[in-house]
C-alpha cells in the first residue's frame, strides 16, 4: 500500500489510500499481470469443460446401457404377449 503523509498545522497524519486495480504487486507489469490472470482463466475454463464433457460421456454410456436394456423388455413383454394370444 502506498503511504501518504499529510502533515498540517496541528498534527502529522498519516494515510493510506487503496492500490489501483491497475497497479501490480512486486513489479509485475499490467500487461503481464493481464496474461497471468488470462491464464489461469484459462484453464479453469479448460478444467470445467472437460469436467462437462467427462460428465456427458458418463451419461450417454449409462443412457445407452439403459436403452438396451429397455429394449430387451419390450421384446420379451412381446413374445410373451404373442404367447398368451396363441
Amino acid at each position: 500500500m502506498n503511504n501518504v503523509q499529510i502533515e498540517s498545522s496541528q498534527e502529522s497524519l498519516l494515510v493510506t489510500r487503496k492500490r489501483s486495480r491497475y497497479e501490480c504487486i512486486d513489479g509485475e507489469t499490467p500487461l503481464k499481470r493481464r496474461r497471468r490472470l488470462n491464464k489461469m482463466a484459462a484453464e479453469r475454463s479448460r478444467a470445467k469443460k472437460k469436467e462437462n464433457e467427462e460428465k456427458l460421456i458418463y451419461l450417454a454410456i449409462t443412457l445407452q446401457a439403459e436403452n438396451t436394456a429397455l429394449r430387451s423388455l419390450v421384446s420379451k413383454l412381446k413374445e410373451d404377449l404373442l404367447l398368451l394370444r396363441s
